[in-house]
This record gives structure tokens, sequence and C-alpha cells, in this order.
């Protein structure tokens, strides 16, 4: 599944850019299909997707975070159960 995705993004940080970070985002996704999972089903491909996470930046390099993420379409068609995901992420700037 490809998901093309616009999310504006809130992130409450230090002033260095470095150490601890806060952050949720709410934006609009369009899936390349329908999702049907078992009990989990995305009826549209058109989803809204929202997120909080949070992180930690160790130099300008390297950064990990942890977020969690939810993707409904805001009951444009039923089922729409939504689809929940968490996201590991670990960041190397070049």
């Amino acid at each position: 599944m490809v998901d093309l995705g616009f999310t504006p993004v809130l992130r409450y940080e230090n002033t260095s850019k470095q150490g601890f970070y806060a952050e949720l985002g709410i934006g609009a996704h369009l899936l390349s299909h329908t999702y049907n999972n078992n009990d989990d089903h995305l009826s549209t491909a058109f989803q809204f997707g929202d997120h909080i996470g949070v992180g930690y930046v160790f130099n300008k390099n390297w950064d990990i975070g942890l977020k969690y993420q939810h993707y409904s379409n805001g009951g444009i068609k039923k089922p729409n159960s939504g689809v929940d995901v968490g996201v590991l992420r670990v960041a190397y700037k070049f």
C-alpha cells in the first residue's frame, strides 16, 4: 500500500533543536487502495490521519522518534473502523 499525504505538524522542541521533542499533526492522505484486514476496514482511499509523537535529537545528525497514528475517513463511507499504527523512526541527516 502506498500513502500520499499532507500533514502539518506542530512540534515543541528546545531552541537548540537538540534533546527531547513532542509533536502532533492532522492531515489528509490518499491511499493506493482500500484496506480490509479482519476487523479493520478503510472503505475509501481518502483518509484523514492524525498522530502524536515523542522523540530525541542526539546531535545535528541523529534523531529517534516514536509516534502513534490513526487513519479514518471521518464517516464519509461505512465501514469506517479506522486503523491505528505505531511507528518507530530512526533518522540520520546527511
